[in-house]
């Protein structure tokens, strides 16, 4: 019970404890960095992790009909918490984060920008319609030049995108191509 109210308590239970996945359920569907002291296997269990994403999204949903708007906010902070929170084996199969992302509304257009603060590798997960998106791309961009590291080649070679970048960012010349590195070092 009291993991539906802090989450967090999840750290001071007994490390069998951290194994149940009704007791881990509870802790991470209240405060997704919950996740962050569940036992390892839970943490790297597909099924486990998208059931919390599925979890969440069905309680947004029924937020939603009672149209509370701050909940939506919150779901997303929480997805965003379980996606950081899961194992480095399920961050490294790029198959898995893709699916997750999309199941957890991650790299929608309308919420990528608030994700991609906290969580930047969603960009290298966005869709077609976002890559291509040379002026929504820009404005990443202008706010976090950095996030040029998630960007495709061709977006790396691209003056004015890595122009975007570095006027956020100068450091972020380093993660353009070659070609914009020995271009736009040289002075005018």
């Amino acid at each position: 019970a009291s993991m539906m109210k802090n989450g967090l308590a999840l750290q001071h239970v007994d490390i069998l404890l951290r194994s149940d996945r009704a007791i881990v359920t509870a802790a991470a569907l209240q405060n997704g960095t919950a996740l962050q002291f569940a036992n390892l296997s839970l943490r790297s269990d597909r099924d486990f992790i998208l059931g919390l994403v599925r979890q969440n999204m069905e309680a947004r949903a029924r937020a939603a009909r009672q149209d509370q708007d701050a909940v939506d906010t919150e779901t997303l902070g929480n997805n965003i918490d379980i996606c950081l929170c899961m194992s480095q084996e399920l961050h490294s199969d790029r198959a898995f984060v893709l699916r997750l992302a999309q199941e957890a509304e991650l790299n929608s257009k309308e919420n990528i920008d608030i994700v991609s603060r906290r969580l930047p590798s969603i960009i290298s997960y966005a869709g077609e319609e976002i890559q291509n998106d040379r002026v929504f791309i820009n404005r990443l961009l202008i706010n976090n030049g950095l996030l040029l590291r998630y960007l495709s080649k061709t977006h790396k070679d691209d003056r004015a995108i890595v122009l975007a970048a570095i006027s956020n960012c100068p450091a972020a010349l380093l993660l353009a191509s070659n070609r914009l590195q020995r271009e736009l070092a040289q002075p005018l």
